[in-house]
């Protein structure tokens, strides 16, 4: 064996950042005398871009999955599970709920969730759209309520208490400009 080759070897350079180096040394003679060659290369941009490739083709199976899936619901609610189970899964999170915008209630009232005990769907209680326009307004269309039980004010914190739910994480649904909707992690 004339050589020794390490592909991905961690290295702490002086200033203490870590980087990834490939190590390679070469046994060769020179003038009858044996002589040792050493190459290390940073490879710690490679690395890098690896795993953000790894990442995006996850991304990209994920998104294809769901496609796949979307394709085939033809009716709201199976699709509106679709979503609501897709993004669970995605996102990793422990529930998800999708909420529709009912004009005749002038609130947003859950259509789907997935994740939480059957009773959650039943004892949910709309919420007014002005409250839900009032806390997009100060929080954002996309906001994070880090402990959902220190906000006795919320909708629903009742349920938030018995199901021991701390954050939630919302996104706006919008068509034109228009309230459709809400989709929450939590």
């Amino acid at each position: 064996n004339n050589y020794i080759r390490y592909e991905d070897l961690p290295l702490r350079t002086r200033d203490g950042r870590l980087r990834d180096v490939e190590f390679v040394s070469n046994v060769y003679l020179a003038d009858l005398k044996k002589v040792i060659q050493c190459n290390v290369r940073d490879i710690t941009e490679r690395k890098r871009a690896e795993i953000e490739i790894k990442r995006n083709a996850a991304r990209t199976q994920a998104l294809l999955h769901v496609a796949a899936r979307l394709n085939t619901q033809l009716e709201l609610d199976a699709l509106l599970r679709a979503v609501c189970e897709e993004t669970q899964r995605a996102l990793n999170v422990h529930a998800c709920a999708i909420y529709l915008y009912a004009p005749e209630l002038d609130a947003l009232k859950i259509a789907t969730a997935c994740g939480f005990p059957p009773e959650f769907r039943e004892r949910h209680q709309p919420t007014p759209r002005a409250q839900y326009e009032a806390f997009t307004r100060r929080m954002g269309a996309m906001n994070t309520i880090p402990d959902a039980q220190a906000l006795p004010n919320l909708p629903n914190a009742d349920m938030c208490r018995a199901l021991d739910i701390r954050t939630i994480a919302g996104a706006t649904l919008l068509r034109d400009k228009e309230l459709v909707g809400a989709l929450s992690i939590y």
